[in-house]
């Protein structure tokens, strides 16, 4: 009859297993860019993006050529945010 409570094998984090697939989800905020900065950052990360990441993107609105973009590179899209001064898009790889 050991009591469990204090054997020190309780860290932080300990009971979060990592072999679950997880979706990592980069954040790049664009909105204090000038144009055509966001868009150039945009397609960068797009460009590294892996199939288990996701982007998130913070703009001060939504740019009008992500449609067009997202086709090219066989991504999807969906907006989270939407106010007067402020959009977040979360872009990932369309499923094969």
């Amino acid at each position: 009859g050991v009591g469990a409570g204090s054997s020190g094998s309780d860290y932080p984090g300990a009971g979060r297993s990592q072999s679950v697939m997880t979706e990592e989800i980069i954040t790049v905020d664009v909105s204090e860019l000038e144009p055509p900065l966001p868009l150039q950052a945009i397609t960068e990360r797009l460009r590294d993006l892996r199939r288990d990441q996701k982007l998130k993107v913070i703009h001060r609105m939504f740019p009008c050529v992500l449609p067009e973009l997202a086709e090219k590179m066989r991504m999807k899209y969906q907006v989270l945010v939407q106010t007067e001064e402020r959009v977040e898009v979360l872009i990932e790889h369309q499923e094969a």
